[in-house]
């Protein structure tokens, strides 16, 4: 045994002065609590500290998630937006349409100012009945019959059952 002692011994303090470097290396002054993985023996305030650190961290992660759902709500509130407005637009332009194609169909005049009633078309303009037409030399309207005034200043004599324009005077 007295060969092998100062083998060991050698290998002890070699082994002590590679591995107390290493530990040293490793310290950065945190407490990693006792040895069996318990923080029992950390003190209170550092405890405290800790948690205090751990809620500061999830609540600036809450923040930043609010946050960004608030900026996802906003631009979805924007691209609906700017659809609704397109849609809003597409209607009001069919409808334009639509109201073209009816006055054009019923000989309505277009807002150029110049006529386009015709003989034989039907009449859906504003009803603004002639009563005394002798005064403005018009002929007398049979009993089914009546002149009306457009707002061109024309006068249209119309069919009374179905509104069809049977003469006009310009």
């Amino acid at each position: 045994m007295s060969k092998s002692f100062p083998r060991i011994t050698a290998m002890l303090f070699f082994t002590m002065m590679v591995a107390a470097p290493l530990a040293s290396a490793h310290d950065d002054g945190q407490w990693r609590g006792n040895r069996h993985g318990g923080q029992s023996s950390m003190p209170q305030w550092q405890q405290r500290e800790e948690q205090r650190r751990r809620e500061q961290a999830q609540w600036e992660r809450d923040q930043e998630w609010q946050r960004q759902q608030q900026e996802e709500l906003r631009r979805r509130a924007e691209t609906q937006q700017r659809r609704d407005e397109a849609w809003q637009r597409q209607q009001e332009a069919i409808i334009r349409r639509q109201a073209d194609a009816q006055r054009r169909q019923a000989g309505y005049p277009h807002q150029h100012g110049h006529s386009h009633w015709q003989r034989g078309h039907r009449y859906d303009g504003p009803t603004n009945v002639v009563r005394d037409w002798n005064r403005y030399q018009l002929r007398q309207p049979a009993r089914d019959q009546y002149w009306v005034r457009t707002d061109a200043g024309e006068y249209l004599l119309l069919d009374a059952a179905n509104r069809l324009i049977l003469d006009l005077m310009r």
